[in-house]
């Protein structure tokens, strides 16, 4: 969970059977404080880590999902990063946090990049968008509610992002 804030998203993969450890990281070191007391609270402490730094700590592991809130212009920025920081058999890019008219500039600098844009949803002018690098994606699913294929997380983490507002991380909508 790239630009974690109150950890908000980490907290909801962890939830949804994502691997350990779950990371959440933020340049803030008050975002960092809170998503760990957070994740406490939500009884998933044990499986998030939380990392106080940039978008360049992701590169140190090789992850099969990376999730970001944040507005375009660091989306823009991070994004090769986010990409260096997928394992190399392949992995996906949740983005969410910003406009609709932010797509096709969002998906020209994915596809610059070699990434293969799969899925864009949008709600009141907010919008999320899937990004994949190479084939396949691993990930390591284990959820009480049996639901455990890739489409039906993709749509769990895909309803989070859609009622995140990325200023406050304030729950618009409840899972």
């Amino acid at each position: 969970d790239m630009g974690c804030g109150t950890g908000i998203l980490a907290i909801a993969a962890a939830k949804l059977g994502a691997g350990a450890p779950v990371h959440a990281v933020d340049i803030d070191p008050v975002c960092v404080r809170s998503a760990y007391s957070n994740a406490r609270r939500n009884r998933v402490g044990k499986k998030l880590v939380t990392v106080r730094g940039d978008a360049s700590v992701i590169q140190k592991g090789q992850y099969d999902l990376v999730l970001a809130n944040i507005h375009r212009n660091i989306l823009l920025a991070d994004m090769s990063t986010y990409m260096r920081g997928l394992k190399p058999s392949g992995g996906k890019i949740f983005l969410s946090g910003f406009y609709t008219a932010d797509i096709p500039v969002l998906v020209e600098k994915a596809e610059s990049l070699g990434l293969r844009h799969t899925f864009t949803r949008s709600r009141d002018d907010w919008a999320m968008i899937v990004l994949e690098k190479g084939e396949g994606l691993s990930l390591s699913i284990h959820s009480p509610c049996r639901r455990t294929d890739e489409r039906y997380i993709s749509l769990r983490v895909y309803r989070l992002c859609q009622g995140i507002n990325d200023v406050s991380g304030t729950v618009w909508n409840r899972l």
